[in-house]
């Protein structure tokens, strides 16, 4: 019998802690924080205008989510405020809807032109808005401090779905493949994600096809490989853990 490639091998472990989470039957489990929130972007999204209380309703949507996925903890400046920080955000996102469940194949045209400027217009609306929450000590100096990527990734993944969550699990699975050479958040990384994923396309499509259809959703590609690569890197991180008990 032929030896299961380590795509193969990282795809069937998320597939059977997705049917883990289905056995479990709990229609709260946090883990549905995401699909709750994708999906109400999508259907919002797709109307021609935003009003005033579609901003607030998803705005309410993101900040739970976020909570959901420990954006939320004390030593973040997100703490500091409420829900409502983010409607400019939401307003952000609207311009770039274009990205919302994009292929991989359309996202390699699209990574300058339209990525690259959604993750500048998130950052420097954080830092104008909320500057006296996010500056740092240099010398004498306070200076503005930079928006996590992580915090970037996750707001991006849970409402448009066009890149993964950069997260400690994440960056841990990919660390774990060999052709993904670059681990931080940047275009270098997302090409080699999106090769993975053309290299890979039959058995990653099968997967999301079962995920569609399973959350009554168009799951994202790259949802798709946030899934099996935070999954690839929990389980990494969890040996750690025994080894060192």
């Amino acid at each position: 019998m032929q030896e299961k490639t380590y795509a193969e091998r990282i795809i069937e472990t998320a597939e059977d802690f997705q049917k883990e989470l289905d056995d479990k039957k709990d229609k709260k489990d946090r883990f549905l924080s995401w699909v709750h929130c994708y999906r109400r972007f999508s259907e919002i999204f797709k109307k021609p205008n935003l009003t005033e209380e579609n901003i607030d309703y998803l705005a309410l949507n993101l900040a739970f989510y976020l909570a959901s996925w420990g954006m939320y903890r004390g030593s973040s400046f997100l703490l500091q405020k409420d829900y409502t920080i983010h409607k400019d955000i939401v307003k952000e996102l609207y311009e770039f809807k274009f990205l919302q469940g994009i292929s991989c194949y359309s996202l390699e045209n699209e990574l300058e032109t339209g990525l690259v400027q959604i993750v500048k217009k998130i950052n420097n609306n954080y830092l104008r808005s909320y500057q006296e929450f996010v500056k740092e000590k240099k010398g004498d100096k306070q200076i503005p401090k930079k928006i996590s990527n992580t915090l970037i990734t996750k707001i991006l993944m849970g409402t448009l779905g066009c890149t993964p969550a950069y997260d400690r699990y994440f960056v841990a699975g990919i660390k774990s493949y060999d052709c993904i050479t670059n681990r931080s958040f940047n275009e270098k990384s997302l090409k080699e994600l999106i090769d993975f994923y053309k290299d890979n396309n039959d058995e990653l499509e099968k997967f999301r096809a079962e995920n569609s259809n399973r959350y009554q959703i168009d799951y994202p590609q790259m949802k798709l490989l946030d899934l099996i690569f935070w999954k690839a890197g929990y389980d990494i991180e969890d040996e750690k853990r025994k080894s060192h008990r």
